[in-house]
C-alpha cells in the first residue's frame, strides 16, 4: 500500500470562495492564463527535485502537483529526507523513487506548508509547517508504477488526489489522456480537443468536468488520441464562448499525459493548464491575451450592463460588484456602460487596451455625473508570500485623504503611507507596478490630507499570499442609514470574494465643504410637469417648486456638482445634469418642455448693482411651448429669442415697464403681459412660460425677477 501524508494547518477554514455567475459572454470563471504554448509557443518546463533522487526502472515512482489556490509550499519526504518540492513557481515535482518493503508495498509523506516560510526564507518546509497535522491518501504502487500526488483546495482545507500513470498498452503512435478539474475557484467546464485551428465541434470531447473530477474517472483506461499536435479549448460548462485556448500543443506517441487546470496567480487568470506525461519534463500552458473586468462603484447608480463595441458582455453588475475578467482582444474598443437591460448608455469611452495586461474599468461619482476610470495592471503575479495592493480613491465629495497601514493593534504610525490621494486617483497609479506587501492582518485609517484625525478605520482584515487587491474608499450605498465615516472600504479581490468593510469605533466627521459665494436658484417652467425637488450632489436643496415658481437662492459649492430634479417627494428623477459651478456666479436652472422632452436651461445671472444713471438692465427668455414660430417680445430691447433660450441683458429707460408677448397658435394667435418698476442699475429677467395651446390649462404668462441683489 502506498501512503501520502499532507499535513495542513489546524484551523478552521476562513477562506472566502468567490461563487459569481459568469456575466459576461467573453468572461468565464475560467478566464485562463495561459503559460507558453507547448509545440507552437516552445513550452516552459517546470520541474524542481533535490539532487542524487535521480529514479530507477524498477521501483514505483511518485511526484508532487502544488494546485494549491493560495499559495503553499508541497514537500514530498521519504522518512526524514526530503526528496522533492513543488510550490506555485515550480508546481510540479520531478519522478522520485519510492523504498518498498518486502511485499512491495511503499510510503511516503508530503508537508503542505503556507508560503509565507519560502518568504521568510525557511529552508526546512517541514519545520515551517510545525503546526499542521496529517492527511493521508493510500494506495497500492508496485515497482515501475508512476504515481501522480495533486495537493488542491487552499492550505486551510487541502485536498489530495492521485493516480497512476503508465505507457502500459498505448501504442506507439497513441496518446493516452487524462483530464483533472484542479483549480477550486473554477466552475465545471466542457473541453475540447482537436486539431490545431479546427472549428469548434459541436459536443465537447470531456462534458460537464466539476472540480476534482477526471475523466476518464481514475480506475479506467486513458482516453487514446492519435499523438501530434492538437488545441485545447474550454468552455463553462452547457456553453460555447470559449474562455481559454491553449493555441498548439503536442501529445507525444506512446505515453500516458495528465492534463490538469492548476490555480493562476496572475491577475485576470484563473487557471493554467498542466501538461505532465510519464516522461520528459512537464509544460505549463498559458494564454497570454488581455483581461478586461468592470467595476461599479456609484453608490447611487442602479445594476449596468457592459457592452465591448456594442456586444454586452457584463449583466446586471450592482454596485460594490466586480465582474469577472473577460479576455479581449488587444487594441481600440468602445466600452459603454448602460442601465442594466437597456440601450440607455451612462458611460462611453474609447480605449486602447494594451497587450497581455489586466484592465479595470470602474465605473464611479454619482448617477449624474457617473464617469469611468481604468486602472491597468503589470499583469505579473505576486513575490511569494506576499499580496498585490493599489489603493483607489472612489468617494466624490470627499476630500483628499492619506492612508495609513498598520499592524490591527498599532497606533496610528508617523507617517502615511500614501499621502494625498485625491478622488479618481490610484495609488501606484494606472500602468505601474501595484505596491506588494507581506501577507498578513492590517488595519487601514484614513485621514484629510496633512491632518492626524482618522475619519476612517477598517478595523483587521486579511492580505493573503498572492493576492492581488484594489482598496476602494466609496461613499456607501444611497439610502444607507447614516453613519459616522462619510466612506466605506471595499476591497475588490480578484481571487476571492470581495469585503465591504465599515468604520469601526469612533471617527472624525468630515467639515462640511466650502460654499464660497455660488449660488443656484430655480425655476419651474414645464406646465405639464408636477411639483419637483432639485437635488445638488444628492441632497435635496430646493424642495416642492410648483409650475411658476421661482425658488430663492440656496449657497452651494463651487466646482462640478450633480444637479437632479426630482418629482417631490420622490427618488424618481426627472432631470439629470452635472453642472461647473464658477466662483462668485450665481446661476438660474430653468427646467422646461414637457415631462417627457423635460430640458434644463442654465443662466449666469448679473447680480451686482451697477451704477447706469437713468438705465437699468433686462432680458428676454422664451419658454412658451406648444408655439408656432418665434414670439414677438415688446418693451424691451434686449429683444426676443428662440425657444430655450434667453437673450442678453439690454439697457432700458427707468421707471413702470411692460413688458409683452404675441405668439400664434396651430389655431390662431395670443398675447400676455407684465409689468413692473424698473429701478436703476438693476438687472431683470423676464421668463415666457406656459402653453400656447389653452386646452392644456397652463395658458402663457410672463413672470419677472430681480437678478441683481438689493
Amino acid at each position: 500500500m502506498f501512503t501520502t501524508e499532507f499535513l495542513v494547518p489546524l484551523k478552521p477554514s476562513t477562506h472566502n470562495h468567490r461563487t459569481r455567475s459568469l456575466r459576461a459572454s467573453l468572461a468565464a470563471l475560467l478566464a485562463a492564463s495561459v503559460l507558453a504554448a507547448c509545440g507552437g509557443g516552445g513550452g516552459d518546463s517546470a520541474s524542481t527535485s533535490t539532487p542524487n533522487n535521480a529514479p530507477s526502472a524498477t521501483a514505483a515512482q511518485v511526484r508532487t502537483v502544488n494546485a494549491i489556490d493560495d499559495a503553499a509550499v508541497a514537500t514530498l519526504s521519504i522518512g526524514s529526507r526530503t526528496v522533492n518540492l513543488a510550490d506555485v513557481d515550480g508546481p510540479v515535482s520531478d519522478f522520485a523513487d519510492m523504498p518498498g518493503d518486502a511485499s512491495g508495498n511503499a510510503a511516503a509523506s508530503i508537508a503542505v506548508a503556507p508560503e509565507r516560510a519560502k518568504a521568510l526564507g525557511t529552508t526546512d518546509r517541514e519545520t515551517a509547517a510545525g503546526s499542521s497535522s496529517a492527511i493521508s491518501v493510500a494506495m497500492e504502487a508496485k515497482p515501475g508504477e508512476k504515481i501522480t500526488v495533486i495537493a488542491t483546495g487552499d492550505s486551510d482545507s487541502v485536498q489530495t488526489l492521485s493516480v497512476k500513470q503508465t505507457n502500459a498498452a498505448i501504442p506507439a503512435d497513441k496518446t493516452g489522456v487524462r483530464v483533472l478539474h484542479a483549480a477550486s475557484r473554477v466552475p465545471a467546464v466542457d473541453i475540447y480537443v482537436t486539431a490545431p485551428d479546427a472549428a469548434l465541434p459541436a459536443t465537447p470531447t470531456i462534458a460537464a468536468l466539476k472540480f476534482t473530477q477526471f475523466a476518464p474517472e481514475r480506475g479506467q483506461a486513458s482516453l487514446q488520441v492519435a499523438k501530434g499536435d492538437y488545441q485545447i479549448r474550454v468552455t463553462e460548462a452547457g456553453k460555447t464562448d470559449v474562455v481559454f485556448d491553449s493555441g498548439k500543443v503536442n501529445l507525444p506517441g506512446g505515453q500516458d499525459v495528465l492534463i490538469a487546470a492548476i490555480p493562476s496567480f496572475v491577475p485576470g487568470s484563473l487557471i493554467n493548464l498542466l501538461l505532465l506525461p510519464t516522461e520528459g519534463k512537464p509544460v505549463i500552458v498559458k494564454e497570454p491575451r488581455t483581461s478586461l473586468r468592470a467595476v461599479h462603484l456609484s453608490s447611487d447608480a442602479p445594476a449596468v450592463d457592459v457592452l465591448l463595441d456594442n456586444k454586452r458582455v457584463v449583466r446586471g453588475l450592482n454596485f460594490s460588484e466586480d465582474s469577472s475578467f473577460a479576455k479581449v482582444a488587444a487594441g481600440k474598443v468602445v466600452v459603454k456602460v448602460n442601465a442594466a437591460n437597456t440601450a440607455t448608455s451612462v458611460i462611453s469611452a474609447n480605449l486602447d487596451l494594451p497587450a497581455n495586461k489586466a484592465v479595470s474599468v470602474v465605473a464611479l461619482d454619482k448617477l449624474a455625473s457617473i464617469q469611468a476610470t481604468v486602472i491597468v495592471d503589470d499583469g505579473n503575479a505576486p513575490a511569494a508570500g506576499k499580496g498585490k495592493l493599489r489603493v483607489l480613491h472612489a468617494a466624490s465629495g470627499v476630500p483628499a485623504v492619506d492612508v495609513y497601514l498598520s499592524a490591527p493593534d498599532a497606533a496610528l504610525p508617523a507617517d502615511a503611507a500614501i499621502k494625498g490621494i485625491e478622488f479618481k486617483s490610484a495609488v501606484p497609479a494606472s500602468g505601474a507596478a501595484a505596491l506588494e506587501v507581506a501577507a498578513g492582518a492590517y488595519r487601514v485609517r484614513l485621514t484629510l490630507a496633512g491632518k492626524k484625525d482618522v475619519v476612517y478605520d477598517s478595523g483587521p482584515f486579511q492580505i493573503k499570499a498572492r493576492e492581488d487587491l484594489i482598496a476602494a474608499a466609496i461613499l456607501p450605498k444611497a439610502g444607507s442609514p447614516a453613519q459616522p465615516s462619510p466612506v466605506d472600504l471595499l476591497v475588490v479581490r480578484t481571487r476571492g470574494g470581495n469585503s465591504l468593510l465599515k468604520s469601526i469605533g469612533s471617527t472624525t466627521p468630515l467639515p462640511p465643504p466650502p460654499v464660497g459665494s455660488v449660488t443656484v436658484r430655480a425655476v419651474h417652467a414645464s406646465p405639464e410637469a408636477p411639483s419637483v425637488d432639485v437635488l445638488v450632489d444628492g441632497a435635496v436643496a430646493i424642495p416642492k417648486l410648483s409650475f411658476g415658481e421661482l425658488s430663492d437662492r440656496t449657497a452651494v459649492a463651487e466646482g462640478t456638482r450633480a444637479v437632479k430634479i426630482n418629482v417631490a417627494g420622490t427618488a424618481t428623477s426627472v432631470l439629470s445634469a452635472n453642472l461647473t459651478l464658477k466662483k462668485d456666479v450665481s446661476y438660474s436652472v430653468v427646467a422646461y418642455d414637457t415631462p417627457a422632452a423635460l430640458k434644463a436651461l442654465v443662466l449666469e445671472d448679473a447680480t451686482k448693482v451697477t451704477f447706469a444713471g437713468a438705465r437699468g438692465y433686462i432680458r428676454i427668455a422664451n419658454l412658451i411651448s406648444d408655439a408656432v414660430g418665434t414670439p414677438e417680445f415688446t418693451g424691451s430691447s434686449s429683444g426676443g429669442a428662440a425657444f430655450g433660450a434667453a437673450a442678453n441683458y439690454g439697457e432700458t429707460s427707468l421707471g413702470s415697464k411692460s413688458v409683452g408677448v404675441k405668439y400664434t397658435t396651430a389655431n390662431g394667435s395670443g398675447a400676455a403681459s407684465v409689468g413692473f418698476e424698473l429701478e436703476s442699475g438693476n438687472f431683470y429677467t423676464v421668463y415666457a412660460i406656459g402653453s400656447a395651446d389653452r386646452s392644456k390649462g397652463k395658458p402663457v404668462r410672463l413672470i419677472v425677477s430681480r437678478d441683481s441683489k438689493p
